[in-house]
Parts: structure tokens; C-alpha cells; sequence
């Protein structure tokens, strides 16, 4: 939660920016330390992270994320858009967790190495295992901008594409109905709906 400035997790003040930060899963450590329930969201940045999660060994939990496509118009809607009428992403804002995959992730923001994939997934636990509700894909990432406190990693990332996978269920037994997926190449200005 974004307050005077200040980016609020659980109560307590984590950093200052002038940003867009995600809103957060707020997780208390009392409710990790009762519990075994499976994070609601999780990321992967390359081969760079890692959990015990099952299916999910090279992603890490993810406390929130931000990340806008927009398009500007002009102001006649009924005529043509201009070349400025290009869709446009803003950076995408990672929150997760500190640990090992910190410094390699830092390590890319310093050498300036593109990340090839980010893949953010949206989990559902149904009959007793980890489904997969959501996959959103970035391409042709670069870090931007890295902050991070005893706890917690923001990290900024530039994108060149994005997919967006949602995962549709029947509405009479939830059995998987197929996907309704989006995807556009901010570099190219090409959009696909599938």
C-alpha cells in the first residue's frame, strides 16, 4: 500500500519512492509460521530463483506487482491514431522477497544483461495441488532499478513483449475450459488475441 509516499507492507514502512509500487499480499509472520497454505502468486526471472514449492522449483513467492499497458489518443476518438497512438508499457514493479537471487538479479542491472523471460503466475489450490489461474509472460526484460531492505527486494524492469495466459473452467463441475490468452510486442506495436 502506497501511503504519503511511503510503500507500507503489514503495517511497516519498507521504502520511499516516487514510483508506482504494487499493492501487496500481506502476509504477517505469524500467518507463515500457522499455516501451510501456498502463496497465491509466484515469479520466475530466468533460471535466477528457486523454491520448494512443488512445480514450481525455479520461481520464488511474490508479494505484488505493477505493470500498465496504455496507448495514447488524441483527442478526435472517431478518427485515425497517430504514430504517438502506439501501445506502451510502463516498467513493471516486482516485489518479493530477499534471499539468494538478490545479487544475481543485481548483478543484471549492473552488466545491463537482458533477462530473456519473467513469468508471473496467478496459483488456486484445487484438489489438493497447485493450480496454475494465470501465467503472465514478459520477454526482453531489462532492470532498471533495484531497491531493497533487511526483507524485501523492489526491483524495476523495462519489457519489450508481454502474454497474458488465463486459464477459463466450466462453470458446472470446474473442469479446465481453456485459455483466453493476449499477447503484444511493445517494440513491434503488434497485438494478438487468441
Amino acid at each position: 500500500m502506497l501511503r504519503n509516499g511511503k510503500f507500507l507492507l503489514g503495517g511497516n514502512i519498507v521504502m520511499s519512492t516516487n514510483r508506482p509500487l504494487p499493492t501487496i499480499q500481506n502476509f504477517s509472520d505469524t500467518q507463515w509460521a500457522t499455516t501451510s497454505r501456498s502463496p497465491e502468486s509466484m515469479v520466475k526471472i530466468d533460471d535466477l530463483c528457486k523454491s520448494t514449492v512443488e512445480d514450481y522449483c525455479e520461481y520464488t513467492i511474490l508479494f505484488g506487482w505493477f505493470c500498465e499497458s496504455s496507448r495514447y489518443i488524441n483527442g478526435d476518438l472517431a478518427g485515425d491514431f497517430f504514430t504517438s497512438g502506439a501501445v506502451k508499457s510502463s516498467d513493471l514493479v516486482i516485489v518479493l522477497p530477499n534471499g539468494e537471487h538478490g545479487p544475481k538479479i543485481e548483478q543484471r542491472l549492473y552488466s545491463g544483461k537482458v533477462l530473456e523471460e519473467v513469468i508471473v503466475v496467478r496459483l488456486g489450490w484445487t484438489e489438493g495441488k497447485n493450480e496454475k489461474l494465470q501465467q503472465i509472460t514478459f520477454g526482453g526484460v531489462r532492470v532498471v532499478g533495484y531497491q531493497q531492505n533487511v526483507l524485501y527486494i523492489v526491483i524495476y524492469l523495462q519489457i519489450t513483449r508481454k502474454e497474458n495466459d488465463i486459464q477459463m473452467f466450466k462453470q458446472k463441475d470446474g473442469s479446465a475450459d481453456g485459455h483466453k490468452v493476449s499477447s503484444v510486442d511493445y517494440a513491434m506495436n503488434k497485438l494478438e488475441m487468441k
